[in-house]
Formats: structure tokens, C-alpha cells, sequence
């Protein structure tokens, strides 16, 4: 059997299901990740987004605030939890600890729907 045969058999929409399936999971990372974002001023949160495959947050201190690190002095930030009581460094990848399995399935219930 040829492998260009095999691929014509495929559905005509799996790209497509893709395409949805990835929409859905960043739209829920973003979410997810979000619970777990700093909160002061509530400008991090705010001046996130979704830019082609990526889920960004864009502002002059998020890369201090992620890490966690004063980069002038390499001292650990006290990260404050008073408006948000979830909020930490690095909370994309405690999104991930969190949620990666749920994307898992996420993306094979909406890759299946091509069969």
C-alpha cells in the first residue's frame, strides 16, 4: 500500500478538527493559566492574549513576575496572594501540572469527531 493512498482515505476534515481543537485548548489555557496569575494592579491578567499559537502575556514586569525574580538583585519575589489567592510564579507551568491531561482528552474528543 502506498502512504499516499492511506492519506486519501483519511476524513476531508481532520485538518479542520485541528484547527477547532487547537481554538479550544489555547482559549483554555489561557483561562486556566490566568487563575494563577499574579494580581495587583490586574494589568498582567488584563493585557493577555492569544496571538496565532501562543498564549501571551505582554506588559513591562510579566517576565519578572513569572520567574519570580528580581532580575537587579536575583532575589526571590514575595508574590502577593491578596486579591488572588492562587497566584504564583510560573503559573503556566502549575496550568500544566493542573490541566494537561484535560487538554489530552479535549484534543482526541475533537480529533475523533472526524471519524
Amino acid at each position: 500500500m502506498k502512504v499516499d493512498t492511506y492519506f486519501k482515505q483519511l476524513p476531508k476534515n481532520l485538518t479542520k478538527n485541528l484547527d477547532v481543537a487547537k481554538r479550544v485548548i489555547l482559549r483554555d489555557m489561557h483561562d486556566s493559566s490566568d487563575r494563577y496569575v499574579p494580581e495587583d494592579t490586574g494589568r498582567t491578567r488584563l493585557e493577555s492574549k492569544i496571538k496565532d499559537d501562543y498564549v501571551m502575556w505582554e506588559n513591562p514586569y510579566v517576565e519578572k513576575i513569572y520567574w519570580g525574580i528580581d532580575p537587579r538583585t536575583g532575589k526571590q519575589l514575595n508574590i502577593k496572594t491578596v486579591k488572588n489567592p492562587t497566584a504564583r510564579s510560573k503559573w503556566i507551568d502549575k496550568s500544566i501540572e493542573v490541566d494537561s491531561q484535560k487538554w489530552t482528552n479535549t484534543l482526541a474528543d475533537i480529533m475523533l469527531q472526524a471519524f
